[in-house]
């Protein structure tokens, strides 16, 4: 809130299991009314279900928006965001490869999911100028052994 001068126009982050957005959501509302909540989900492709037994997943985040009621928790709910981006596995590898190569920053895959979505919501004309606060839900040391890191090289300059 320090370096927002408490003013948040909007909030990114993972859907999760809802209880950190839905937290930040409703602290942030009490705040400003007018914040837009974008939730982050893992696309279709990137979820383990009968037809992708093999998708690589974001881990720890589960979909909020097109599932049944029965697969939401009280707190992962789509009610409390206002919108709803859907990013690929491969979307938050290279958005992880990107920043750890440009900024040194070594992000988990739900992380650089989040992050991925948050540059695709300040991209937009409608938000210039807006302040957006993106929640970088892990790092990225348990992934090491995993497709993330093991898949290819970061290659350096």
């Amino acid at each position: 809130m320090n370096d927002t001068e408490g003013h948040v126009d909007i909030l990114v982050c993972m859907a999760g299991t809802g209880g950190t957005g839905f937290g930040t959501a409703s602290y942030l509302r009490s705040r400003n009314p007018n914040l837009q909540v974008v939730l982050v989900q893992p696309h279709p492709d990137s979820r383990l279900t009968p037809e992708h037994p093999d998708a690589q997943i974001i881990d720890g985040v589960l979909p909020a928006y097109d599932v049944p009621e029965s697969a939401l928790s009280d707190y992962l709910r789509p009610d409390w965001s206002d919108a709803c981006i859907n990013v690929r596995t491969e979307e938050a590898y290279e958005t992880a490869h990107e920043v750890l190569r440009a900024e040194g920053l070594f992000l988990g895959t739900s992380a650089a999911a989040a992050l991925h979505a948050a540059v695709q919501v300040g991209r937009r004309p409608e938000n210039q100028g807006k302040n957006i606060v993106v929640i970088v839900p892990d790092n990225g040391m348990k992934y090491l052994s995993t497709p993330m890191y093991g898949k290819k090289m970061i290659k350096t300059r």
